[in-house]
This record gives structure tokens, sequence and C-alpha cells, in this order.
């Protein structure tokens, strides 16, 4: 099940926290330190936010601000 935006058309599923290929990221085989790991979360999280900014749909921002947290508690406890 996925929530749609329809000003952006931008898909939040409830799959979170899956191993996604983004910018600055690098793609299979390549292993990241827990230093790299806690980098990508943090921009995952920061990526929701800013989209979160620029939506109007209140569920879509719902689920993108609780997408944000489950980012930055997984970094959180990877830097641990």
């Amino acid at each position: 099940m996925g929530i749609w935006s329809s000003e952006r058309k931008v898909e939040i599923t409830e799959s979170r926290l899956k191993p996604q290929r983004a910018v600055g990221v690098p793609t299979e085989g390549a292993e990241l330190s827990n230093t790299g790991r806690v980098e990508a979360l943090r921009a995952q999280a920061d990526r929701c936010r800013r989209l979160g900014s620029a939506v109007l749909d209140r569920r879509t921002l719902d689920a993108l601000q609780a997408l944000a947290s489950e980012y930055d508690e997984e970094a959180m406890r990877l830097a641990m």
C-alpha cells in the first residue's frame, strides 16, 4: 500500500528503511562503514524533511515525517 501525493506523485511505501540507491550512496557490492551508513541514513532523513516541506497532502507529510524519524533513530542506533 502506498500513499500518493497528487502534487508531486511521490510514493511513500510501508516498507521502511529498505536499502535505496541514493545519490552518493555506493551500489551493490560496496560495503559501507558504520559511519557511512549513519551519514546515508541522515541524508535520507533530510530528504524526507525537504520533500515534506513541499507537500500539501497531510497524510503524505505525516508519512514523510515518520519515515524521517525512523531514519534518524536507525542512524542514532548505529552511531552508538
